[in-house]
């Protein structure tokens, strides 16, 4: 089974090609590092173009470059700023669309081979309308139309060498705000620092890379989601010294409160 899936992944990356070169929408996530990763396992040299921006964490940014030159793939920064795009200004449930066409065409002008994002199938079943953006630009989502999912590319991932094939899942900033509020830069930032900071105290605290989100509930009430299972483990003690670290950060934003959740991603992404 697993060979059949690279066998299907390979066809796919094979007729995308030009001369053996593609251009990939890098984020220094899992989906894209593997694209990445398994182009030049098959014998196809990627180029990376990663955008940077107030939507990305700044670590985030550091460690997505970090990989791409240590594995010596040839990546392009381009710094692009969602805050001038008006659905995502608006907060418009429409958002990501916005978004993304307006990413998407930046990195088009920019591409020497044709260009293809990381989605994968799992996300073709979630409200997505970032999706159409993608279509109406002819992106290629080859890790889609191969049909693999998100488990099965850890799993691939895995059995080729990647290394950090177990990475968490971090979504762009802007899918921390409701939909109908506006984002500020300053909070972007803070929300940035913030879960890096936290971040860092999670791991060590639960021994473990934690997923979680900062999000901003509404005015003034900023909520820590975790796993039901990760929420579990914090002691009083670590839920204050975590409130703590939020408030030195961010203090402009609001007390924050934590909350175990049975599933973390889509939080506010629904029709």
């Amino acid at each position: 089974m697993k060979n059949s899936k690279l066998n299907r992944l390979q066809q796919v990356l094979s007729s995308l090609a030009q001369n053996k070169h593609l251009s990939i929408a890098f984020s220094g996530g899992v989906d894209s590092r593997f694209l990445a990763f398994s182009c030049r396992y098959f014998g196809i040299e990627p180029e990376l173009l990663h955008v940077s921006g107030c939507h990305i964490a700044t670590h985030e940014t550091k460690e997505a470059l970090e990989w791409a030159h240590r594995h010596n793939f040839k990546i392009i920064d381009l710094s692009v700023d969602p805050l001038n795009v008006d659905l995502v200004v608006a907060g418009d449930k429409r958002r990501c669309y916005g978004c993304k066409k307006a990413l998407f065409t930046r990195l088009l002008e920019i591409a020497s081979y044709p260009l293809c994002d990381g989605t994968n199938h799992s996300d073709l079943g979630c409200y997505r309308p970032g999706l159409v953006a993608l279509k109406e630009l002819n992106i290629h989502s080859p890790l889609a139309q191969a049909n693999l999912t998100k488990p099965e590319i850890r799993t691939l991932a895995r059995e080729i060498g990647m290394d950090r094939w177990d990475q968490k899942s971090r979504p762009c900033l802007l899918t921390r705000y409701p939909y109908g509020r506006s984002p500020k830069r300053e909070e972007l930032l803070a929300l940035s620092q913030a879960e890096e900071a936290i971040g860092e105290y999670l791991d060590r605290t639960l021994f473990h890379a934690s997923e979680f989100r900062i999000r901003l509930i509404s005015e003034s009430k900023p909520q820590l989601h975790l796993l039901k299972a990760d929420e579990q483990h914090l002691t009083d003690e670590n839920k204050k010294e975590i409130q703590a670290l939020f408030s030195q950060i961010a203090p402009f934003i609001g007390d924050l409160t934590i909350v175990g959740l049975d599933k973390l991603s889509g939080f506010f992404d629904t029709h």
